[in-house]
């Protein structure tokens, strides 16, 4: 009796291997369940060659603004920079014969217009543009150097105080383009200034001599809470 269902059993075995079919193919991909919640807003650090796609940005003065950020103004942020005009009618870079009346701010490109010129950076208001001039200066007994034009805004009506050193003069410090105030050799010169935005203009003049010191000692943008007009000073005040 053991013998005969041992028997039985192996049988049974071999059977079913021999009846197992070929195996299927793989059914079609079910459908793609809901989106997770997006995650929290992260920082990109690295390169990449992939196209890049900004949305809900637009196009204001030629500045790129991504949802409410000017990222040219955010570029910016922190730093101090001015214009250095070439003024005229001297013809020499930036060297005239005396300090001009007045400082023209118009955006129309003209010889005369301070908005035009080198971009100079400085370090929140104190720089050093001490130069000395070429040929053809000693035809003038009062060189001068500027304008060096700073686009600013300023919380309030308040006076600020400027440090440096101008040569001999009598070298100049204009707001909005009217002179403001007159100085010479070390200074320590408070100049008013009104709220919001305006042009901070100055010009160092040398009477005895081709060489002008012209720098400023002391961070004076940041000491006064100022801050750069970005369109004036890079979009031209968006023309």
């Amino acid at each position: 009796m053991r013998s005969g269902l041992r028997s039985v059993v192996v049988g049974c075995a071999l059977l079913a291997l021999a009846c197992q079919g070929p195996k299927g193919d793989q059914g079609d991909q079910g459908v793609p369940g809901p989106a997770g919640a997006q995650g929290p807003p992260g920082t990109f650090s690295g390169t990449t060659t992939s196209p890049v796609t900004f949305s809900g940005g637009t196009t204001i003065n030629g500045a790129l603004t991504i949802n409410g950020t000017d990222l040219f103004a955010a570029s910016m942020a922190g730093l101090a920079p001015a214009v250095y005009g070439h003024a005229f009618p001297f013809g020499l870079g930036h060297l005239t014969c005396g300090a001009p009346s007045g400082i023209d701010l118009g955006a129309t490109l003209s010889q005369n217009s301070a908005l035009y010129g080198e971009l100079i950076y400085t370090s929140q208001g104190r720089f050093n543009l001490s130069q000395s001039g070429g040929l053809g200066v000693t035809v003038c007994s009062n060189v001068c150097a500027g304008p060096l034009t700073f686009f600013l805004n300023s919380p309030s009506a308040q006076t600020i105080v400027l440090q440096g050193y101008f040569d001999s003069g009598p070298s100049r410090i204009y707001v909005n383009g009217t002179g403001a105030a007159t100085v010479s050799g070390i200074f320590n010169q408070g100049v008013n200034v009104p709220a919001g935005p305006f042009a901070l203009s100055l010009v160092a003049c040398s009477d005895d001599g081709l060489s002008i010191g012209f720098y400023l000692t002391n961070q004076w943008i940041t000491t006064y809470g100022l801050s750069i007009d970005i369109d004036r000073t890079f979009h031209r005040n968006g023309q």
